[in-house]
């Protein structure tokens, strides 16, 4: 639960107004508090700044998650092969942001990976182990302060799938 007040959201808020008080100041020669508005004026302006900073955030978070999805389309989990996949819209079990991984396959197909003269490190791993481990790492991509907690669990995760591929 997040708290209700915080200092650093405080401080923010009455620099801000400072800086706005200046600028209103600047340009009527005025403080704002002696400006004489009718109350719905100052009202629709409040809103209109809280949308205006609420849609600035929503399209900041879009466009970091389409940079994610579009960078982040190949990995490799432990000590296994290469994968790639591609992206579809869903609200699947798997679906983060909207988005959930498909049509994950090796990066080199398994018969060339199984072939005698080719020396390979690594071995398979079933797709939903895939899909949560791409879940995991795009929220950590995207929400950096969920990503540092993240961070030692899925180290763990693949210290695991390294494990499990020796003891096979």
């Amino acid at each position: 639960m997040k708290e209700f007040f915080n200092w650093k959201g405080f401080t923010t808020g009455f620099v801000s107004s400072v800086i706005a008080s200046g600028f209103i100041w600047l340009i009527t020669k005025k403080l704002p508090w002696n400006i004489l508005l009718p109350l719905w004026i100052w009202l629709s302006v409040t809103l209109l700044v809280f949308l205006l900073i609420y849609l600035i955030c929503f399209i900041v978070r879009r466009v970091k998650i389409i940079r994610a999805i579009s960078e982040y389309k190949e990995g490799v989990f432990g000590d296994s092969y290469e994968y790639i996949w591609e992206y579809k819209r869903s609200k699947g079990v798997y679906s983060v942001y909207g988005y959930e991984p498909y049509n994950i396959r090796t990066k080199r197909p398994l018969s060339e990976l199984n072939n005698e003269h080719t020396i390979t490190i690594g071995h398979e791993v079933s797709e939903s182990t895939i899909k949560m481990f791409i879940q995991l790492t795009l929220i950590s991509r995207i929400d950096k302060k969920t990503g540092e907690k993240l961070m030692p669990m899925m180290n763990y995760l693949n210290w695991i799938e390294t494990k499990n591929k020796q003891q096979f």
